[in-house]
């Protein structure tokens, strides 16, 4: 058995595909973009680290996330580090995406805003261990990421961090700092970008379009998959620092129309 093949929890291979089709009964989808689907599984098999990057409007997305590609990509066995907001991670998430070989992350919200109001009023001494266990958290996801995608595996996360109702240009840029330092080669990462959201046009404005919505058909949107390299010639002179920029502007061209905001 190999490292690769030894991963995945201890759910056998019919208990998963029963589950799958479960979700797939209360979250239904279409996944558009299969022949690039085939790009990532190739990348994979030649042990090259996949970045899934998508939009973030609902709290369906990371199940879609994985819903989209894990019958695909499961058989290959890739390890697969995903973050959560450490205010919405509960133990059993865990254990029970780890039979997919997902490893799950829960990090701090990067909003200082939302980091000050979390820490307003408490004594200096708390306030300094909140920055600290803050900084901890990100720095063990990065590390994390970093070290799966030099592996050969899988890291998949929303590039505007928190839930949105319009896709907006990057404040914060996480994926420049993934990959700013330590990653082996550019030319073994790829970057696959997914737009999310309502099969039906949906006003994502509406209060109840950010939760789950079970039942509702979404839309998972494949598109280019571009290696680091390839990214980094498209963007020429500006380097490293634009990719959150590159990025968004991939998804632009994935997302619903009426979810683009200022990017229409």
């Amino acid at each position: 058995m190999t490292r690769k093949e030894g991963r995945g929890g201890c759910w056998p291979t019919i208990t998963r595909a029963i589950a799958l089709k479960a979700a797939d009964h209360f979250f239904p989808f279409t996944l558009e973009g299969k022949n690039e689907l085939e790009k990532v599984k190739e990348g994979l098999r030649n042990n090259k680290g996949v970045l899934l990057l998508t939009n973030h409007s609902s709290k369906r997305d990371g199940i879609l996330g994985i819903q989209a590609l894990l019958e695909h990509l499961w058989p290959l066995h890739p390890t697969i580090v995903m973050p959560i907001a450490q205010h919405q991670h509960k133990e059993w998430m865990g254990s029970l995406v780890a039979n997919w070989g997902i490893e799950m992350h829960p990090i701090a919200n990067l909003s200082w805003d939302k980091i000050k109001e979390k820490l307003q009023g408490l004594p200096k001494d708390e306030i300094r261990k909140g920055i600290n266990e803050r900084k901890e958290s990100i720095n063990a996801y990065l590390t994390k990421a970093r070290a799966t995608l030099n592996s050969g595996g899988v890291v998949a996360l929303a590039t505007q961090a928190t839930r949105n109702p319009r896709l907006k240009k990057p404040t914060i840029f996480p994926i420049e700092t993934i990959l700013k330092k330590e990653i082996n080669s550019s030319d073994d990462i790829l970057i696959a970008c997914m737009g999310i959201g309502f099969a039906e046009k949906t006003d994502y404005l509406n209060p109840a379009a950010p939760g789950y919505n079970p039942g509702i058909p979404f839309n998972a949107k494949l598109g280019k998959v571009h290696s680091l390299t390839e990214a980094m010639d498209e963007m020429g002179s500006l380097g490293i620092e634009n990719i959150d920029l590159w990025i968004y502007r991939q998804l632009v061209d994935l997302v619903p129309t009426e979810y683009l905001g200022e990017a229409a």
